[in-house]
């Protein structure tokens, strides 16, 4: 596992900040699972980018799914999926 977590909101500052997820980067760096932890937000608006489409053709891939129990499963799925999905065009 990587040492440096990145966080990413696309969500106003407000909602990134948010005890629950504060209280998680907390946990994770007591625990020694990562040293640092880094909050980025981007501006409200400006976030439709290449990453929010990959997470979209993701997030409809795993929607057909009829069962995901495990982390494996998940990864089989799209291993299996992702490629298909990404050369169809839009």
């Amino acid at each position: 596992m990587p040492w440096k977590l990145i966080v990413h909101s696309d969500n106003t500052p407000k909602e990134g900040r948010n005890a629950p997820l504060l209280l998680w980067c907390g946990a994770l760096i007591s625990a020694q699972r990562i040293s640092e932890v880094c909050l980025a937000f981007f501006r409200v608006g400006h976030t439709h980018n290449r990453l929010d489409q990959r997470f979209s053709v993701i997030g409809s891939l795993l929607t057909r799914c009829k069962q995901l129990e495990t982390p494996e499963d998940y990864i089989s799925h799209l291993q299996l999926h992702y490629r298909s999905a990404r050369d169809v065009p839009a």
